[in-house]
């Protein structure tokens, strides 16, 4: 909101407050309730105490910060924020091997599959390449500016939605690789999901305004990609797990294919879009 320098409604500020208060009072519950104090995990990540301990939190906290020191809290930053970055040369690499053996043995997918694997475990653990192709959201954003400024044309609509959606995720990933204790706790699974959500939606939107059928068609090679990786190259522990496997698959297939549709209809029916003067 102080991005947009809008003051927020008294509704507004309403449904925000109801928001957290559904969020968080099952938790707020369980931690007085049903196992107080329930506080280890915020010794664990925000502390560094992993073994169980009767300590305050706010006393574990200055603790862990006085064992490590200022050198010691600078790494864990770094290392923090290293992890997010992850290895996107080696994951380029990865995915190279998947599709090379797609290509020259498409009928046995024990090569291809063990190649995914490893894709997929780096995905699982690393932030930036877990977003693929959308993780050149922001600079489709640059390139969107850049070229706005040398036609001396205003940005569009588009445009700002998507900026407004990767500064949310700039802002909310230095604040997880400031909070989080570390070396290298953020992890995906031990942030919040939104996140990637929000960076991949954002990306897409900055792709399709930007580039326009180019970008669109990135993003349905992300979408293609993504099917592969998670669907074909999975595999299923029962013939039973493989029926559902199967189901959920063409069903995001089919959902990702008419949302796709929908954007080159759009894109298709501007034969010359001019998307930096929209």
């Amino acid at each position: 909101m102080l991005l947009m320098r809008r003051i927020p409604s008294p509704q507004f500020v309403v449904a925000v407050v109801a928001a957290f208060v559904v969020c968080e009072l099952p938790w707020f519950l369980y931690q007085h309730v049903i196992d107080p104090p329930g506080d280890r995990l915020i010794k664990w990540y925000v502390g560094g105490q992993i073994p169980l301990t009767s300590e305050g939190v706010i006393a574990t906290i200055v603790d862990g910060y006085r064992q490590v020191g200022l050198s010691g809290a600078l790494s864990n930053r770094w290392q923090n924020l290293a992890v997010i970055w992850g290895t996107p040369i080696q994951d380029v690499a990865d995915a190279w091997g998947v599709l090379r053996s797609l290509l020259t043995a498409p009928s046995d997918l024990s090569q291809a599959r063990s190649a995914g694997g490893a894709l997929r475990l780096d995905f699982f653990f690393q932030f930036v390449p877990q977003l693929g192709l959308m993780a050149f959201g922001p600079v489709a954003l640059a390139a969107g500016w850049i070229r706005c400024r040398m036609k001396s044309v205003p940005l569009d609509g588009a445009w700002h939605i998507a900026f407004t959606a990767w500064v949310f995720v700039a802002c909310t990933t230095a604040i997880w690789v400031l909070i989080f204790f570390g070396p290298r706790t953020t992890v995906p699974h031990q942030g919040t999901y939104a996140l990637e959500l929000i960076a991949m939606c954002g990306s897409a939107i900055a792709l399709v305004a930007v580039a326009g059928r180019l970008g669109a068609a990135l993003c349905a090679v992300q979408v293609a990609g993504s099917l592969v990786l998670y669907a074909l190259l999975t595999p299923s522990p029962t013939p039973e797990w493989a029926a559902v496997q199967t189901g959920f698959s063409l069903a995001t297939a089919g959902v990702a294919l008419a949302s796709l549709v929908v954007v080159f209809g759009l894109l298709i029916s501007d034969p010359q879009p001019d998307h930096a003067e929209a």
